[in-house]
This record gives structure tokens, sequence and C-alpha cells, in this order.
């Protein structure tokens, strides 16, 4: 209902729902639909595959995350599971709304204004 309603809409989530908030905006604009006024982004899981980082997601995992790692592969499996417009399999997609690290640069500076918060443990 983004086209009918004001311009007042906020998008927020924390984790995979911030990736929601990026990938609803990515898809209103690909559709020609009026974006939210802003993005609110706790943490916002912008990478569902762990395969795009070859060697370097379970050394990065544990600084960045409070779930195992394991359990955090699992849930990526679980959203990704026949979302992908492209590739079937979850660790190979690069749909742009189940990863936004994939989407244009161009569609990424178009996005509504940011707050985007996020926590790094050591």
């Amino acid at each position: 209902c983004l086209y009918k309603c004001s311009r007042s809409i906020f998008l927020a989530g924390d984790s995979a729902g911030g990736g929601l908030a990026i990938a609803i905006s990515l898809k209103a604009q690909e559709e020609g639909i009026k974006p939210a006024e802003a993005l609110i982004l706790l943490s916002p899981w912008v990478d569902q595959c762990p395969s795009s980082l070859p060697g370097k997601f379970e050394e990065n995992h544990k600084f960045y995350d409070f779930l195992s790692t394991q359990c955090v592969l699992n849930f990526s499996r679980h959203y990704c599971k026949g979302l992908s417009r492209e590739e079937k399999t979850w660790a190979s997609t690069k749909d742009p709304l189940i990863s936004m690290v994939n989407a244009n640069p161009k569609a990424l500076k178009l996005l509504p204004p940011s707050l985007i918060l996020a926590v790094f443990r050591t």
C-alpha cells in the first residue's frame, strides 16, 4: 500500500527485518512506487550468502553476530529457500532482494535517508 500512503511512512527492522526494509525499498523503486520517507535499520542483514566471502564468513562471524555460525547458516537457508529469481540454491544467490550487497549501486544511492545502527563486539 506504499503507493497510497502518505510521505510519513518509515520502514524499520532489526537484523533480517532490516534487510526486508531495504528489500521493500528496492522493490518499490523497481515497481515505480513512492518509497518510504526513511529507513531505520538495526544491524541489518544485507548478505544472505556466506559464500560471498569465501573463507571469511566463519572468521568474521564471531565478531558481529551473537548467534552461532550454524544457526545463522540455517536461518539463511530457510530465508532464501525458493526466493531467488535466478538460482534456486541459497548459497549462490545473487538476488539483490535477498542479499542487498548485490544490488545495483545506483539503486542503493536512491534509497530513502537511512539511520543504520550496528554492533561490533570484540
